[in-house]
C-alpha cells in the first residue's frame, strides 16, 4: 500500500498508526489464514467474504496479526539503510499513514505531502529480519555517527530553554510537587533555582529529569550553570540515553519531545492532581 504520511506524537518510536481499511487489504493472506485458526470462518473462501464485508470478525483477526508481523515503511529513494524502516502496527482511522515526528530524520521526510509505501514481511525469516530494523534498533547516523532519533527545531528550543538558570528564588520545598505547583501558581519562575529534599535544582531540571531513566536523573537535576542543553548538551544527552539505556530510548526521547514542544511555546506540562503523565523525579528523592 501507498498513502501520505502526517505525524502523531502520541505513537511510540517503533509505532506507526496503519489505516485499518488499507491494513486489511494489506494483511489480506494472513487475515484470511487467522479467520481459520480462530473458527470465524470454516474455510479461506468464506474468510474472504468476511472481509469483502468488513465484518467485526475481519478486523478482530486483523488486530492479531498486525501484533505478530511488524510493518516495512518505505521512502523513495532509497538511498541508506534509514529509507526502509520497520515498524509495529496500530490500526487508526482515516487514509494516511501515522508516523512518528522523530523518525522523519531517518527518512529526510517531512509533512508537506511526502508519501510512503508500506510492505508485509512474509517468511519467519523477514519478520526477525524486520524486527531488527525497528527505530530503536538502529539508533545512529551511520554517515556521521550520531543519534539519529532526537529532538529539533522547537522541541531542542524548549529543552535549552528549560535547563537555562535565570537566578536564585531562596526558597525551599519539601517535594517536587510542591514546587512545580508553585511555578503552575504563578509564584516561581521555571528557571529559578529552589532547594528540594536537600537537592539545589531548578523546576525546569527537574522536568527535564523526570523524563529520564533513573540512573540519569541526578546528573541532570544539578542547577549548575554550565550544564546546560544546547546543541552540544543536547548530543551529549542522546548519545548517554543511547549508549547505556537503549531499552528505555524511545520512552524517554518521546517525553523529551513533548517536554521541549511545550516549553517553546510556554506550555509545561507540570505536577498537578489531574495531571496524567510521568511523575518529576519522586525515585531521586529515595521515595520510591
Amino acid at each position: 500500500m501507498r498513502s501520505t504520511i502526517i505525524p502523531e506524537p502520541a505513537l511510540g518510536l517503533d509505532e506507526i498508526g496503519l489505516p485499518r481499511d488499507k491494513a486489511l487489504s494489506l494483511y489480506k493472506p494472513f487475515v484470511v489464514r487467522k479467520l481459520v485458526e480462530i473458527g470465524a470462518a470454516p474455510t479461506p473462501l468464506s474468510a474472504q467474504k468476511l472481509i469483502q464485508n468488513k465484518d467485526r470478525y475481519a478486523y478482530r483477526a486483523l488486530e492479531l496479526v498486525t501484533q505478530e508481523r511488524p510493518v516495512l515503511l518505505k521512502r523513495d529513494p532509497a538511498l541508506h539503510k534509514h529509507s526502509v524502516q520497520a515498524f509495529r502496527p496500530k490500526l487508526v482511522h482515516g487514509n494516511a499513514i501515522q508516523i512518528h515526528p522523530l523518525t522523519t530524520s531517518g527518512y529526510n521526510a517531512d509533512f508537506d505531502g511526502d508519501t510512503m509505501s508500506a510492505y508485509v514481511p512474509i517468511s519467519p525469516e523477514a519478520v526477525r529480519e524486520a524486527q531488527d530494523m525497528f527505530p530503536s534498533n538502529n539508533l545512529y547516523n551511520e554517515a556521521t555517527g550520531k543519534v539519529i532519533y532526537k529532538p529539533t527545531l522547537e522541541g531542542a528550543l524548549g529543552l535549552f530553554k528549560l535547563s537555562r538558570i535565570t537566578g536564585d528564588s531562596g526558597k525551599s520545598f519539601g517535594s517536587v510537587a510542591e514546587a512545580l505547583k508553585a511555578v503552575q501558581g504563578g509564584k516561581l519562575e521555571v528557571t529559578q533555582t529552589i532547594m528540594v529534599a536537600g537537592q539545589k535544582t531548578t523546576p525546569g531540571r527537574v522536568l527535564i529529569a523526570s523524563a529520564l531513566p533513573q540512573a540519569m536523573q541526578k546528573k541532570y537535576l544539578d542547577a549548575d550553570p554550565k550544564k546546560l542543553i544546547d546543541g552540544k548538551g543536547l548530543e551529549a544527552l542522546f548519545d548517554e540515553l543511547a549508549k547505556n539505556h537503549k531499552g528505555e530510548y524511545g520512552t524517554a526521547a518521546n517525553r523529551l519531545k513533548d517536554l521541549g514542544n511545550g516549553a517553546a511555546y510556554g506550555s509545561i506540562a507540570i505536577a498537578h492532581p489531574d495531571h496524567k503523565g510521568p511523575l518529576p523525579i519522586a525515585e531521586a528523592e529515595g521515595k520510591g
